[in-house]
């Protein structure tokens, strides 16, 4: 009979929910990205571009 090799290094194994977790995480996620198709733009410039354009115009003369 052949003898088996020692492994080298430990045996890892993972429990069911270490992959499980992630997976419905990123399937709930995905699913509001395409899903959402009720979902308005706010009206008016966003908080960061009125930022920006302060920065800019102070800058510039």
């Amino acid at each position: 009979m052949a003898a088996h090799a020692p492994r080298s290094g430990p045996e890892i194994r993972l429990r069911w929910w270490v992959l499980t977790l992630p997976a419905i995480a990123f399937a709930a996620l995905l699913s509001l990205q395409f899903c959402a198709t009720e979902a308005r733009a706010a009206d008016g410039p966003r908080p960061v571009t009125e930022l920006v354009d302060h920065v800019w115009r102070s800058w510039l003369p």
